[in-house]
């Protein structure tokens, strides 16, 4: 069964390091991140997620995971359940991502106006700071 959800929000997996409150009139022309939420698999327990980031010509995009959990104050490994993460142009063509960080990627965007990020995430840990994923609960 595969059930695909599209949400046009920052999720808690991946975020942009680009101020969210820019001020400046290109901000308020950029277009939404979008991301899109499937249940291919979750048997084996995994999502796939797929986001679309404006990057507006600028030559890298740098993605983050937070390390912590509010109200927790230990330092975390989220990072360690995704895999498979890939970057492309919106024709699909494959572009270069370097994982710099234990919680960081760094995409060459090549010009482009947006770029595709794809990843899997692993969520076989009922917490309340971890990922649950099955056939018939996410």
């Amino acid at each position: 069964m595969s059930t695909t959800s599209r949400v046009a929000a920052v999720t808690p997996d991946v975020t942009t390091c680009r101020n969210p409150l820019d001020p400046s009139p290109q901000a308020a022309k950029r277009a939404p991140i979008e991301f899109t939420v499937s249940f291919s698999a979750p048997q084996a327990h995994y999502v796939d997620i797929a986001g679309t980031f404006p990057v507006d010509g600028h030559p890298e995009l740098e993605l983050m995971m937070p390390v912590w959990t509010p109200g927790s104050y230990m330092l975390r490994e989220y990072a360690r359940n995704i895999e498979s993460v890939s970057a492309f142009t919106p024709s699909g063509e494959a572009l270069p991502l370097a994982k710099t960080q234990k919680n960081r990627w760094r995409v060459t965007t090549q010009g482009n106006s947006s770029v595709l990020v794809r990843y899997r995430v692993y969520g076989h840990e009922m917490t309340v700071r971890n990922n649950w994923i099955e056939s018939d609960f996410a």
